[in-house]
């Protein structure tokens, strides 16, 4: 009563505890937008406001949308306040004020206007949690969940976060419901995860709608639904949290659960690239760079893949280099700076910057070549599942270049590469057994395997096979068909099977003798 006398005399240090009430229910039933109104009212000359305000704005909570430009504003704010925190520290310290022991504790978290000291911020959580604060509770279980300030112990985060829940803390809500899904602390149920992100989705918890969409995007915990997905990314999105807008962008570029609308898509994707999300900032590159959804417009697409990169998002890394490897988007072709930023991305586990990184070393472009390094690297890829890492290396092997020559290692490459479906490898794996290489010579094998190269667009392996058909080779003599793969190999600009499908003609074999179409392949081959 006295908080609302003051602040209607606009008492702003009133104002600012007024809004400590509403955000901690002291008094009144706790609301999150309710205290933020209040501490908005303080001004910018209340720490206890701007210190609130920062945290809130950063998080987001229900009610509350996230808006990370606003927060860092009013951090800047308070940081150019003397003693900023001074309020918070005595009520913490000489008072036991859990609400603030609470904030000091997210202070020295986040590095706001106190040291970042995981300690600290353990200690102050706690002495919170023992005042059964359920933000004190959540916080808590966070640092024994991460091993902040504390050694990590997934069964005390469990505990403490079932008692925040309790309490009705949307936060660990959350935090529990992840714990479900993986299996940390607990049994993995992914339906008891469910149930936790919805209880904290429809109390506004904008993290919850988010993985709740996840949950029915992926088929996690209920049954697959993607306009459902789209619905709650939605929600999640309009609260400002930037995962859900880059998760609703994709929807929108891919057709997912949504009809598909690039323009939309790319919007989202800026709404969470102008926040910082290094994903989304990537995303809204390749928009620019293909002109889906935007203009194309290369400079502005390496400008966003310079800040995904620097964010540390290794799909930027890659397409920086890609960029610079072509001259996309920057002053000039730079070899060096392509294998500098395909190193980047690689070191960070992405599969097609290694294979990137390989290429260039194999080729010596942008650097000295190095068949050994290359051939680590394809390795690499390969060990990760990559099917043209597999036939690189298969490659390698079969060459002897960067590793002792094996063929036998080289067929089991191919195989594991075209087993994915890989048509280079399937028509490599074709080559192997035609020529009994690693394996017996089976001219049936090979053919089978040239088929599925053929089949996948593969055009030396349509041409392989054209001439074991034209033979009679480890299948049933066909030159009709010879033709036909012959010609579909020559339309592509296969020079091989232009002068295969020109010496047929020629000689009338499985088609009319044509001499005029067959000096225009020949002609064409040359």
């Amino acid at each position: 009563y006295l908080y609302r006398a003051a602040s209607a005399h606009s008492y702003r240090p009133a104002c600012a505890l007024l809004g400590l009430c509403y955000e901690f229910g002291l008094g009144v039933v706790g609301a999150y937008a309710t205290a933020v109104d209040w501490y908005v009212a303080a001004g910018r000359d209340q720490p206890i406001a701007l210190a609130r305000l920062a945290f809130l704005k950063k998080y987001g909570r229900p009610g509350v949308p996230t808006d990370r430009r606003a927060a860092d504003d009013y951090a800047k704010t308070l940081a150019a306040i003397d003693r900023p925190l001074a309020w918070f520290r005595r009520a913490a310290d000489r008072h036991a004020f859990a609400p603030a022991q609470y904030c000091m504790a997210a202070c020295h978290h986040d590095g706001l206007c106190a040291s970042k000291t995981p300690a600290r911020a353990f200690e102050y959580y706690a002495r919170a949690a023992a005042q059964k604060l359920p933000q004190g509770l959540a916080g808590v279980g966070y640092c024994y969940a991460e091993g902040l300030g504390c050694s990590r112990s997934d069964v005390q985060a469990v505990h403490y976060y079932k008692e925040a829940a309790r309490l009705g803390d949307t936060v660990a809500m959350y935090n529990l419901g992840y714990c479900y899904e993986t299996g940390l602390g607990v049994s993995h149920s992914p339906a008891d995860a469910v149930a936790l992100y919805r209880q904290a989705a429809e109390l506004g918890n904008a993290v919850a709608q988010n993985a709740l969409g996840y949950c029915y995007e992926d088929g996690v915990g209920v049954r697959q639904c993607p306009e459902a997905a789209v619905a709650w990314y939605r929600r999640a999105a309009a609260a400002g949290y930037m995962w859900a807008q880059c998760n609703l962008g994709y929807c929108y570029q891919n057709a997912v659960g949504v009809a598909r609308d690039p323009a939309e898509g790319a919007r989202w994707y800026r709404l969470a690239a102008e926040q910082g999300h290094a994903r989304a900032q990537h995303n809204l590159g390749h928009c620019y760079q293909h002109g889906n959804g935007v203009p194309q417009d290369m400079r502005a697409a390496v400008a966003w893949y310079r800040r995904s990169a620097t964010a540390g998002n290794c799909y930027a890394w890659h397409s920086l280099g890609y960029c610079f490897q072509h001259g996309l988007g920057v002053s000039r072709r730079d070899p060096r700076e392509a294998v500098r930023c395909y190193r980047r991305s690689a070191d960070l586990g992405h599969v097609p910057a290694m294979l990137a990184l390989a290429y260039c070393l194999r080729d010596g472009t942008g650097c000295s070549a190095d068949l050994t390094r290359a051939a680590a690297w394809f390795r690499k890829a390969a060990e990760k599942g990559d099917a043209a890492g597999m036939n690189a290396l298969g490659h390698a092997y079969e060459c002897g270049r960067g590793v002792d020559r094996d063929y036998q290692q080289a067929v089991r490459w191919y195989a594991r590469a075209a087993a994915k479906g890989n048509a280079w490898a399937q028509c490599n794996l074709g080559g192997m057994y035609a020529e009994g290489r690693g394996v017996p010579r089976d001219p049936q094998t090979a053919v089978t395997w040239y088929r599925k190269a053929a089949e996948r667009g593969h055009t030396r392996g349509m041409d392989l096979l054209g001439r074991h058909l034209l033979s009679g080779n480890g299948c049933q003599r066909d030159e009709v068909q010879a033709v036909r793969w012959f010609r579909a190999a020559a339309e592509r600009d296969h020079v091989a099977a232009q002068v295969h499908l020109g010496e047929c003609l020629e000689k009338g074999l499985g088609c009319p003798v044509d001499l005029e179409a067959a000096a225009h392949w020949f002609q064409r081959a040359a």
